[in-house]
Parts: structure tokens; C-alpha cells; sequence
């Protein structure tokens, strides 16, 4: 993947001309940028912390919840003073546009918070876990995988026959539908695998709706932007969903006869997965209002 972004770099850099005055805003931009990553990350604890044998005290964890709300503060001041930020509110608070997004962030969630469990509770030995190796947790894996590249790639059909709105639904229909039933039926192997690759059909769907949405509603002028934005909320939407689910995963453990490591027990997993229900479910109410609402702005439009 490298070569192929330095050659992509290398290619924007070649054919797509940028003024001077707005290469020293980008450049001003990235420096803000960089500047608030580097402060978030100097304030983050490493990924070991929800490891076995690694405990955090209270304290210290209220300690890093307050700097990193003093950070995303400080974010969304710089935004406000950049004259081009990185999130526009302006675009960002759009009827339309607000919701989508909503509904992206959603179920990036909630996938991942689903997907990125998966490998620990069939590496967990029995009983809290299904004591596989990495085969396994592929085999189980591997059908997400399938069935998301294939509806992804068919999404164009689909959104040409149904529409964009009714896709976005559906899409938050069948994800939900997937989520209370990993929900239920998360004690064997198949079963997990089965519904994965129902919540792939409902995520596909719920993406290319969206998306589809977003586009069709954003001004042309700021389509760019608006696609931009779009996709980093998405990407922070799948950022939080392992955090979530490590969260899950540290609140509840516990012990296996003649192993000194301690593992996630099975009401971590039931809170994990009700959690993705309940986020999924939301997003159906969100999908919802959105049809409402661009029903309502439709039907005003003089034919």
C-alpha cells in the first residue's frame, strides 16, 4: 500500500494545480494539524492498556478523559478560526447532511465494535471463549470479508432499483437485525459467522445510501468538502468502536482454573453486542426522519 500512495501522491502533485495563496493555507492547515495530533497523541496511552495484567487506576483514567477533552476543545476552536477547517459546521449541521452522517458513525461503531471481538472471544480458552488458534478466527472472519466485497461492488445495482433513501434504511434495517442476533446466537462458531455476514449486507447498503445521500445533498461548490468530512467522521466512528468494545472488555473479565491470565467474560461480550444493537437500532430512527424529512423538502419544490 505505500508505493501505491507515494505514486498517488506523486500523480495530485503532477496534474492537480493549487494556487498560491491556497497552498499556504493547506500548508498552514496541515501544521495545525499535525500540531493538535501530536499534543493528542503525547496524551494517549498506549493500546496495551486494555491487555491482560494491565490495570488502570482511577485517577489516571479521569486524568486522561480531562486532557482529552481540553484537546478536542482546543480543536474545534482552531476550526472555528481556520478559514478552511477540517470539519465545516456550517455544512455539517445541513438537515440532511447531519443525520447521514449520524448514521455512518453509527454503524462504524457498532461493526467494529462487533468485528474487532470476534478474534478474542474464539482465541479465549473454553469456557470463557472458543479456545481457536488464527485459523479459526479467520474461517469465522472470512465470510464478513466475502459477502462485503460482493454487495459493495453490486451496490450500484441496488441504489439504481431501490434508491438511495430505502437502501440507507434498509441498510440500518438489516444491520440491527444482525446485531441482536450475534446477540443471541454468539455461542457458537457458525452462528457468529452467519450473522457477520448479514451485518456486512447492512453495512454495504447502509454506506453506499449514505454516501449516496450526502452527495446528491451537498452544495456543488463543497461537494469535496462535504465528501471529505464524511469520510473522517466515518473513520472516527470505526476508531471508537474497538475503543468501546476494549472499554467492555476491561470493565468485565474473568478467571479460567490453572491460567493466571484473566479474560474478558461472557457479560462483557453481552454488553459489547447489546450495545451494537442498541446503536444499530438507533440508527433506523435516524434513517427514518432522514426519508421524512427529504420527503417533506421534495414535496415543497415546485414541479
Amino acid at each position: 500500500m505505500f508505493p501505491i500512495a507515494i505514486a498517488l501522491a506523486f500523480i495530485m502533485k503532477k496534474f492537480i494545480n493549487v494556487k498560491k495563496t491556497e497552498q499556504e493555507d493547506a500548508y498552514r492547515n496541515r501544521c495545525q494539524g499535525n500540531n493538535s495530533t501530536v499534543r493528542y497523541r503525547s496524551h494517549v496511552p498506549d493500546g496495551n492498556i486494555f491487555s491482560p495484567g494491565y490495570h488502570i487506576r482511577k485517577p489516571r483514567a479521569i486524568g486522561i478523559f480531562c486532557r482529552l477533552c481540553r484537546i478536542a476543545g482546543n480543536f474545534c476552536s482552531l476550526e472555528k478560526q481556520t478559514p478552511h477547517p477540517l470539519i465545516d459546521l456550517k455544512i455539517l449541521s445541513d438537515k440532511i447532511l447531519l443525520p447521514s452522517n449520524v448514521i455512518m458513525i453509527i454503524v462504524g461503531i457498532s461493526t467494529f465494535m462487533v468485528y474487532q471481538t470476534i478474534p478474542i472471544l474464539v482465541r479465549s480458552p473454553e469456557p470463557l471463549g472458543f479456545g481457536g488458534d488464527v485459523i479459526a478466527v479467520a474461517e469465522v472472519q472470512l465470510p464478513f470479508m466475502i459477502v462485503s466485497l460482493v454487495v459493495s461492488a453490486a451496490g450500484g445495482f441496488f441504489l439504481a432499483r431501490i434508491g438511495n433513501l430505502n437502501l440507507a434504511a434498509l441498510g440500518t434495517i438489516i444491520c440491527t437485525v444482525g446485531f441482536f442476533g450475534i446477540l443471541a446466537f454468539h455461542y457458537t462458531e457458525y452462528a457468529i459467522s452467519a450473522t457477520l455476514a448479514v451485518i456486512s449486507v447492512g453495512l454495504s447498503f447502509a454506506i453506499v445510501g449514505c454516501f449516496n445521500i450526502i452527495l446528491m445533498s451537498s452544495p456543488q461548490k463543497v461537494e469535496g468538502v462535504s465528501l471529505g468530512m464524511s469520510v473522517l467522521l466515518m473513520l472516527v466512528g470505526n476508531s471508537l468502536g474497538p475503543s468501546v468494545a476494549g472499554m467492555y472488555q476491561q470493565m468485565y473479565r474473568g478467571t479460567i482454573p490453572n491460567i493466571s491470565a484473566t479474560f474478558p467474560s461472557a457479560q462483557a461480550y453481552d454488553q459489547i453486542f447489546l450495545t451494537a444493537a442498541l446503536l444499530s437500532l438507533v440508527s433506523v430512527f435516524l434513517a427514518v426522519g432522514l426519508r421524512k424529512k427529504i420527503g417533506a423538502k421534495t414535496s415543497m419544490v415546485p414541479s
